[in-house]
């Protein structure tokens, strides 16, 4: 997934850092980097239940080999 698609996802950095329990200074940095850290990637997939899925094949499968993407 792209930052773009976050913020897209939860409507603005300040709600997509309070859903993710982070600050919205990481979200701001992913924006400026263009890309969200992988092991972030698998949280927001979690945490948004498949609806953004993270850009690591063996991200995905983790999930869905543990039944969360259902």
């Amino acid at each position: 997934m792209t930052p773009s698609e976050l913020i897209t996802y939860f409507k603005t950095q300040a709600l997509a850092a309070r859903a993710l329990g982070c600050a919205q200074s990481s979200i701001s940095g992913w924006v400026e980097q263009g890309h969200i850290p992988d092991g972030r990637q698998y949280q927001i997939q979690l945490a948004t239940d498949g609806r953004l899925l993270a850009d690591r094949p063996a991200l995905r499968n983790a999930v869905e080999g543990a039944g969360l993407n259902a």
